[in-house]
């Protein structure tokens, strides 16, 4: 770069950088109605976020707990979005992040901006700092009746945070007929698994083989 301000790890990663915004918190969403949709019960909640793109949802997942979030929407200057699990009806565990559009007035911490005066990074609006990324691209195939995919924490967390795409959103069989939503538990203090939503019950193991691809599992620190 030939102006600005950057800040590495010690392994040589941007943290910082006044080319590239981080995402930040962007406060508790408000629960705004609840569906069922093949018996699966999905709560719709808001966000405001003026951006063409949808935040980044994580979720707070305390051992046992498990969720999907999918069906993003733009509604005027918020984001809507559905939230299936045993922690839908716990607002402050579903954590929205994205792009900040003013800096805070707070007197002290480090604010960064890029060239055209836009706020990059604001240490005193709860900046995401990604952990660990568990990818599994391509297709993998899990066989019944244990289907999901399971991992292990490396590294330490005051609270952990969790999201998880399927990045082509697709399987086998399709999700009209066997498999749906896909989603996230966590299963110990160090582990999680890889679970799904279907017409049945929540989450469910699919009584037949399916084939997942790209799955993609980001795991970060979610003290606010």
């Amino acid at each position: 770069m030939s102006y600005g301000f950057e800040a590495y790890s010690e392994n040589g990663e941007v943290l910082i950088s006044s080319n590239y915004p981080v995402y930040h918190y962007l406060g508790t969403p408000t629960l705004i109605g609840s569906t069922t949709v093949r018996n699966v019960t999905r709560n719709k909640y808001s966000i405001p976020y003026n951006q063409s793109s949808p935040p980044v949802v994580f979720a707070r997942l305390d051992v046992g707990d498990y969720v999907g979030i999918n069906n993003f929407s733009q509604s005027g200057s918020d984001w809507i979005f559905d939230v299936m699990g045993n922690i839908r009806n716990t607002p402050d565990k579903i954590r929205p992040y994205g792009i900040v559009q003013t800096a805070s007035s707070s007197g002290y911490g480090l604010q960064v901006f890029n060239s055209s005066s836009e706020i990059m990074f604001d240490s005193f609006k709860n900046p995401l700092w990604a952990s660990e990324f568990f990818s599994f691209p391509g297709s993998r195939v899990l066989s019944a009746p244990f289907n999901q995919i399971n991992g292990t924490l490396t590294k330490s967390y005051v609270q952990p945070i969790f999201i998880a795409n399927m990045l082509a959103s697709a399987t086998t069989p399709p999700p009209s007929t066997n498999s749906s939503i896909f989603g996230i538990k966590r299963t110990g203090a160090t582990t999680w698994q890889t679970t799904q939503f279907n017409n049945t019950s929540e989450p469910v193991t699919i009584a037949s083989t399916i084939t997942l691809y790209d799955v993609g599992i980001l795991v970060c620190e979610g003290v606010i």
